[in-house]
């Protein structure tokens, strides 16, 4: 479904999309037992090429061995606690550059499954030279800005403008996803102030769209707005992004909007106006972000998120937001040997509440490459990890250095969702 977003919001949860499951834990205590590998998203033809490491709890190397015509490995006299990786590298069909895929599991007592992508069993079409696959066709978008204040406009159906950016004339390249479920074709067209805060809207809506046409818009509705009122702040926080996902469910569309505050506190009323856009949507989700940036320069930071969706309706309504509910979020990110092949990464404050909890890492290769790292679900009780210590054989897969490092927690259930983060990034 595509969402049109306006506004500022923080993207350090963007990095989640990376993350993916390396594995499910087993349950049985297998210390001084065998314990079965299956190495599962490969080709048969790729299986020939991964090698399986099995290592003790702080990832220190025991054996390792290749995956059977099946994906199956089994070891002997595992730990208790053991961490199992499995990588393949490759160059594809029409690629310059290698493809490296890791997965790890850590705290693995019993029988353990490990996915790798698939990306070797991919063909890499070259770029076409000529010229794209054409779109259904262009619309021109003439603007008439009435509302006072307007410095910048922007048209939710397109990526934001250059700040700044003050329409008249604009000729869209109309995308199929563009278009609703109906075929039809709905622009809207916001107006901002000089700090990007939104001061009004003009719309076209349901138009039959024929390439070519041209449509008036003009930018003379006051944007609507709910209150959002929160409770415990963190005295800590810095940056308040409060937002709207108003979906039109029989159009198969949805507009995200949201008003955000970048001072060097929260605000310093509880509450804060977040705009909508009347009778655009039946299906609203209300939603908070709460950020702290410890000032220019500082390499990392802390985030707590919640969100709900609201009943069905014409309009969205009033909000309460209490942070005693939110999930704590994770604080001492600290690494050690990030010059080594073997980097380690520690934290503090994992919410006991949290039902799902992440670790990851962009770590740089000797070829240069990035290797994502994302172990997947880890114990509650876990306080850092170890990059695993790998053979000569993968001497490709040892890091060379550390440029991202964060802890995601989150907890679903019930109508509230919640997560939290702490991140680390390198200076070079």
């Amino acid at each position: 479904m595509p969402i049109r977003m306006i506004g500022m919001y923080p993207l350090l949860f963007i990095m989640t999309a990376m993350i993916t499951l390396a594995g499910c834990r087993g349950g049985n205590d297998s210390g001084g037992q065998p314990l079965l590998v299956t190495v599962e998203g490969v080709s048969a033809g790729n299986l020939s090429k991964v090698t399986v490491v099995m290592g003790d709890r702080n990832g220190a190397m025991l054996a390792s061995g290749m995956p059977d015509a099946g994906g199956k490995i089994t070891f002997a006299n595992t730990p208790v606690d053991a961490t199992i990786t499995a990588a393949l590298s490759c160059l594809r069909t029409g690629a310059t550059t290698t493809d490296y895929n890791l997965a790890v599991q850590y705290d693995v007592n019993g029988s353990v499954v490990l996915y790798l992508p698939n990306n070797c069993d991919f063909y890499v079409f070259p770029i076409p030279s000529g010229p794209p696959a054409p779109s259904p066709g262009v619309v021109t978008i003439n603007v008439t800005n009435k509302l006072g204040g307007v410095t910048q406009n922007e048209i939710l159906n397109k990526p934001p403008f250059a700040a700044g950016t003050l329409l008249t004339r604009y000729t869209m390249t109309v995308d199929t996803y563009d278009l609703q479920t109906d075929g039809k074709l709905s622009i809207i067209v916001v107006g901002k102030d000089d700090f990007g805060g939104l001061i009004g809207y003009g719309a076209v809506l349901d138009q039959t769209f024929t390439d070519g046409m041209s449509v008036d818009i003009t930018v003379d509705q006051p944007m609507s707005f709910v209150h959002y009122q929160f409770t415990n702040l963190p005295a800590t926080a810095n940056f308040l992004c409060s937002g709207i996902l108003q979906s039109r469910t029989d159009k198969n569309s949805a507009y995200y909007l949201s008003a955000c505050n970048g001072q060097s506190s929260p605000p310093s009323s509880a509450t804060v106006d977040v705009p909508y856009i009347p009778a655009l949507g039946d299906r609203f989700n209300y939603s908070v972000n709460l950020s702290l940036y410890p000032g220019t320069g500082a390499r990392y930071g802390s985030g707590q998120y919640l969100a709900f969706p609201g009943p069905a309706g014409s309009a969205p309504s009033d909000q309460s937001f209490d942070f005693g509910q939110a999930l704590t979020a994770p604080w001492d990110l600290a690494m050690s040997g990030t010059d080594t092949a073997t980097p380690a990464f520690s934290w503090s404050g994992v919410d006991p509440t949290a039902t799902d909890f992440n670790v990851w890492a962009s770590l740089r290769l000797p070829s240069g490459e990035s290797l994502y790292l994302s172990p997947g679900q880890l114990s509650l009780a876990r306080t850092s990890i170890t990059f695993p210590e790998l053979p000569d054989s993968l001497a490709e897969f040892r890091p060379v250095g550390v440029d991202l490092f964060g802890v995601n927690t989150s907890a679903s259930g019930g109508a509230m969702y919640k997560s939290s983060n702490a991140w680390w990034y390198s200076s070079i």
